[in-house]
């Protein structure tokens, strides 16, 4: 059936005419996707660390605005009692001045 001038062509898909080549050759497939599928996770454990890393600097900015939101606050609660004080002494000073000029 084979001609002596024909080579015989291999009947796997990967080329190879021996078992253990194909075995090779799936065994460094095999370990360049491991290799893949490592080098993968390690960015995913990145892009998970760096997504806690900014969840964190956003709660400590919203933590930071709360404490901010509550000194302004208080702020304006001082400055209420200050205008309020300073109106009781206006009212008081016109009082006694009209009560001077009475004299």
């Amino acid at each position: 059936m084979w001609g002596s001038g024909t080579q015989r062509r291999p009947l796997n898909p990967l080329g190879a005419s021996t078992p253990a080549e194909v075995a090779q050759t799936l065994a460094d497939t095999a370990k360049a996707q491991a290799e893949a599928a490592e080098a993968e996770a390690k960015v995913v454990q990145a892009q998970a660390e760096a997504a806690l890393a900014l969840m964190e600097a956003a709660k400590a900015q919203a933590e930071s605005a709360r404490s901010r939101a509550e000194a302004a606050q208080t702020l304006a609660q001082w400055t209420r009692t200050q205008a309020l004080t300073a109106q009781a002494l206006a009212d008081k000073l016109r009082d006694e001045n009209a009560a001077v000029k009475k004299m």
